[in-house]
């Protein structure tokens, strides 16, 4: 998705609650990198402050076990914040709330209609926004695009970079 893109789904709110998460969820995937089955595993564990009091998302990816370090970005950190007190998240000990695969994606569908996006919107796009909008048009390198998207080669991260 191009900045433009991004930009009018993040300014979107949603009174329908499983539309305003779908949405959240995305937008973190887009600042993050982060697959699906990634974003809903979290945990508090995952966050780390680093220099200068940065945080950063320290994890796993569960597709292919490759660490994975990722500043947060504000954008993601309001959507942590956001959530956190959430009762299911605390019951579930995970940052975010979660729903199933298909219907993350059948949400994203009528995300893109709202926000006049033609894209066939779907929870790997924003792994693809993170690393050619967020990272590549902003000079971000390859080598730390790819270990934010927990690849082990930078022909694979090449493919969501470009």
């Amino acid at each position: 998705m191009t900045q433009s893109e991004l930009d009018t789904i993040e300014q979107k709110q949603f009174d329908i609650p499983r539309l305003q998460l779908v949405k959240d969820l995305f937008v973190f995937a887009c600042y993050t990198g982060k697959g699906y089955k990634d974003t809903k595993n979290l945990t508090t564990s995952n966050i780390e402050i680093r220099i200068e009091g940065q945080k950063w998302l320290h994890c796993e990816r569960s597709k292919t076990t490759m660490q994975s370090d990722v500043m947060l970005f504000p954008t993601a950190l309001e959507i942590i914040e956001k959530y956190k007190e959430h009762p299911v998240a605390i019951s579930r000990d995970k940052l975010f709330l979660s729903l199933s695969d298909q219907q993350l994606n059948s949400y994203l569908k009528e995300i893109a209609d709202v926000c006049s996006i033609k894209k066939n919107l779907t929870f790997c796009v924003g792994r693809h926004t993170f690393a050619s909008t967020i990272c590549a048009d902003n000079g971000v390198s390859l080598e730390t695009c790819m270990n934010a998207l927990g690849h082990s080669k930078p022909q694979s991260t090449l493919v969501y970079y470009i």
